[in-house]
């Protein structure tokens, strides 16, 4: 596949037991070191966890920042590629340069719900430590990402288009869209009215696969 999800991201106040508790609870392994922490220093003790194929950046939390599911990001073979046909399909929507020291991404861009998700290529300089490996398999894995649009057809068209994910047959929510990396899903769910946590549009929740 020309894109494949590698990363997720969330905010939080509490890294040490997030940290054990993907640990504990779905086998995640650390992958990378040197995270910031609450002081603003890189600690060497801290860094990206994985379940073999999805690196989760578990990000000090700091003021005005939400708490909980920030972003998320693909490896794709040519990052020009996909930078040029958002340029060129979507130039409403914005993108720049990562920060230099993070170990996956080189762009942060966002799709039509406004949700933020980086890109990353193998030999780009920044990519570093665990994002540089094959990676591992094990019996839990992350394997869903889920979205919220109000208009999910246009959601899943720009994935299609941009990163070339492909469409799933599945039975879900209705209204639902899912497509695949051939791995990992991405679950497009339709906003509504009749419960107010269908309100928000962006990301909404990870899943994982367990025996």
């Amino acid at each position: 596949m020309f894109a494949r999800i590698r990363h997720v991201a969330a905010h939080t106040e509490r890294y040490d037991s997030m940290a054990k508790f993907y640990q504990t609870v779905f086998g995640m392994k650390q992958i990378t070191t040197g995270l910031v922490d609450e002081t603003g220093q890189h600690n060497p003790n801290r860094g990206h966890i994985s379940d073999g194929v999805i690196g989760m950046a578990l990000l000090t939390k700091r003021a005005g920042s939400q708490q909980g599911l920030d972003h998320f990001g693909f490896e794709v073979d040519d990052v020009t590629e996909v930078v040029g046909r958002l340029n060129r399909l979507y130039p409403e929507l914005m993108h720049t340069r990562a920060l230099s020291y993070v170990p996956f991404a080189g762009i942060r861009a966002q799709d039509p719900t406004g949700t933020q998700f980086d890109l990353s290529q193998k030999g780009q300089a920044n990519v570093r430590e665990g994002y540089l490996a094959d990676g591992w398999e094990q019996p839990r894995w992350l394997n869903h990402i889920a979205l919220r649009a109000r208009k999910p057809e246009q959601v899943a068209e720009f994935y299609t288009k941009v990163l070339e994910l492909k469409g799933v047959e599945e039975t879900g929510e209705e209204g639902s869209i899912t497509l695949t990396d051939g791995k990992v899903r991405l679950v497009i769910r339709h906003c509504h009215d009749r419960f107010y946590r269908g309100l928000r549009e962006g990301f909404d929740h990870i899943g994982f696969k367990v025996e």
